[in-house]
């Protein structure tokens, strides 16, 4: 009986052997039966760098087996997530483990198919990929959508709210507007408020208000009018007082509802911006009417120039500017990064690994710092392994050059606001809701730093010949964790 307690301590010390310090491993193996004493003994002398007997020459030796990254990836889910994870979320890691590419460790799937494979309901799957992305043990970077998403899509139909994170991904990849490109979605179309308040509301005013003073002098009683009430533009601007109240009472509680509705007080500010925006903008276009009105003389000629007004101010002059920025900037078709992506990224591979040697250091020239780099013959496997950090480089050069060609644009149209206040209103409430270019810039900025985080993390490792243990796994999964709110996943 004793015998079998000193062999289930022998079994017990070779689960927790690496956790242990250079103490507690001799204290461990002074307790266990003679014959696994040995063992441990030559282990430790291994392990503090003694001489060990070597094998016959011609001894076989047994080959490293295939994937046992992955093995070792599956025995540290299991010893650090027993008491923190459900057993659905264990059951959804493990078939997309199961069911992941071996080299990268990356799977396309979607929720629906996640949740056949694995008899969950479709609610469980997701609630159970929010937990795993969390806990580190899937790589997501979102953009949490701002509680004002309601008050304007802006251009979000555009680009996408999440995006895997690989050190082969970039911020120009087909699986960032994975959801955007569906069919159903394309053909049903959204309803923007904020495009229902710029453009559609001042043909609701127009119809409201065309025949205030007009009917009447088309019917020749204007100056009967102008008997009962003496000051006939005071009757004009009461008349549309009403209507103007009535529009701006509706707005701004359609506003507020959706601000008390979602409950944060984060975003009073940005509330308060899109309420002084939108009652602004309307009063614009009631001062104008007013003008309009006083001055016509029938109905036809103040519902023409209202017409006309709305068509310069929300359809010509924009159109206009856009046309004409369309063509002083063309539009980039991406060209320089898919040959970065694909051209480029294959003749890399082609190249000596003297050449990536040198490529390597230019992009982490902190690299002269370590010792594997200070050799004058760097190991090919780890020269090899390191090429993704040069792809990435490639890849942050072609999206800067994008980037400032849309900059480029941007600062010209924004030259033209003082003529074209439409364009004014929408950029700045696409602001607040946080769906403007900036915001979708700004997000794909914190997916190239987590890009080039993990490539850096990985190139260190290799080149400083650091053993990953877990508490260096566990030092990577807070580097690389998100650190603000607009990264999370909630």
């Amino acid at each position: 009986m004793g015998e079998y307690y000193q062999l289930k301590k022998a079994q017990d010390l070779k689960n927790k052997w690496e956790f242990l310090s250079a103490e507690e491993r001799v204290k461990q193996i002074a307790g266990l039966p003679p014959q696994e004493r040995e063992k441990w003994e030559e282990i430790t002398a291994t392990a503090n760098g003694k001489a060990t007997p070597q094998k016959p020459q011609n001894a076989s030796v047994k080959p490293k087996r295939q994937g046992y990254g992955r093995w070792e990836m599956f025995n540290k889910f299991i010893d650090l997530t027993l008491n923190e994870l459900t057993p659905a979320q264990r059951v959804v890691w493990l078939t997309m483990f199961r069911r992941a590419d071996g080299k990268d460790n990356t799977l396309e799937s979607s929720v629906r198919v996640l949740a056949s494979q694995t008899g969950l309901t479709d609610k469980t799957v997701h609630r159970a990929l929010v937990k795993l992305v969390k806990t580190g043990w899937l790589m997501y970077i979102f953009k949490s959508p701002s509680k004002l998403f309601p008050l304007g899509l802006g251009q979000s139909e555009n680009y996408g709210y999440y995006k895997k994170i690989s050190r082969w991904s970039s911020t120009y990849d087909t699986d960032m507007i994975e959801e955007i490109s569906n069919y159903e979605k394309l053909a049903n179309g959204n309803l923007d408020f904020s495009f229902l308040v710029i453009f559609i509301l001042p043909i609701l005013l127009i119809i409201l208000t065309y025949n205030i003073n007009g009917l009447e002098k088309d019917l020749n009683f204007d100056k009967l009018i102008s008997i009962q009430t003496k000051k006939i533009n005071h009757w004009i601007l009461s008349r549309l007082l009403f209507y103007f109240l009535s529009v701006i009472i509706t707005i701004n509680f359609l506003i507020s509802s959706v601000f008390l509705i979602s409950g944060s007080l984060i975003e009073i500010d940005n509330i308060i911006k899109i309420v002084l925006l939108s009652d602004i903008y309307i009063l614009f276009f009631f001062l104008i009417f007013y003008l309009i009105i006083i001055t016509a003389r029938s109905t036809h000629s103040i519902l023409f120039k209202m017409i006309t007004l709305w068509l310069v101010l929300c359809v010509i002059i924009p159109g206009s500017v856009h046309q004409y920025a369309s063509l002083k900037y063309p539009v980039n078709y991406n060209t320089d990064f898919l040959d970065a992506n694909r051209k480029e990224t294959y003749e890399i591979f082609k190249l000596e690994n003297d050449t990536l040697f040198s490529m390597i250091k230019n992009v982490y020239p902190n690299l002269y710092m370590s010792e594997k780099s200070i050799d004058s013959k760097p190991s090919n496997k780890i020269i090899r392994r390191s090429i993704s950090s040069i792809v990435n480089q490639l890849q942050i050069d072609a999206a800067t050059e994008i980037e400032s060609q849309n900059e480029m644009k941007n600062n010209f149209i924004k030259k033209s606001y003082f003529f074209n206040p439409v364009v004014f209103v929408q950029n700045t409430w696409n602001s607040c809701t946080s769906n403007d270019y900036y915001s979708f810039k700004t997000y794909r900025n914190r997916i190239q730093n987590h890009i080039s985080k993990r490539n850096e993390l990985l190139v260190f490792e290799l080149w400083n010949q650091e053993k990953v243990n877990l508490e260096t796994y566990e030092d990577y999964l807070i580097e690389l964790k998100p650190k603000n709110k607009n990264e999370s996943n909630e």
